[in-house]
């Protein structure tokens, strides 16, 4: 009778070849033992499971729990649009106020950079074309605003025909 499972391991004084009984497995078991541990196994996996659906249904309670630093936030599960409608509004303010600041800062550094031409045509030419770039860029930050703005009037998508521009506030 051949024996399929051999199994080779290196030895100090050469390999050693081992050969296993078929009705013994891998781990030093028998079939019978091995087919237990797999039988207990297949149980355990299954109570972790049912225990994991139970949680999963306690997880429309568990989403009725409030925070008191988020007070509106029922309020945006009920009403997805008006949620949008907001979250629009506040992703447009912030782009229009960081391209006003960039705008800011890109003239400031134009007028810097013509102050310290000291005749060079070159850096006049150099200044000039970063109050035309800056200029062309809050041009453009503006057109896409009221841009947005006809999306929403043509397609009448209320939460872009409500946007608003408004200075910053604390």
């Amino acid at each position: 009778m051949k024996f399929k499972n051999k199994q080779t391991r290196s030895h100090p004084k050469g390999e050693i070849t081992q050969t296993r009984h078929p009705a013994v497995s891998a781990s030093g078991g028998s079939k019978a033992e091995e087919s237990r541990w797999n039988c207990k196994t297949h149980h355990v996996i299954s109570f972790l499971l049912l225990l994991s659906f139970y949680f999963l249904l306690l997880s429309p309670i568990s989403a009725q729990i409030t925070n008191p630093l988020l007070p509106n936030a029922d309020a945006d599960i009920a009403n997805p649009q008006a949620f949008m409608s907001r979250f629009l509004q506040t992703i447009t303010n912030i782009f229009m106020i960081v391209g006003v600041i960039y705008f800011l800062w890109h003239i400031s550094m134009a007028s810097y950079h013509f102050m310290a031409t000291e005749g060079d045509k070159n850096k006049w030419e150099d200044a000039k074309n970063e109050i035309t770039h800056g200029a062309v860029g809050i041009a453009i930050l503006f057109s896409i605003f009221a841009l947005l703005k006809v999306i929403g009037i043509v397609f009448g998508i209320q939460s872009l025909q409500d946007l608003q521009l408004s200075l910053p506030s604390l």
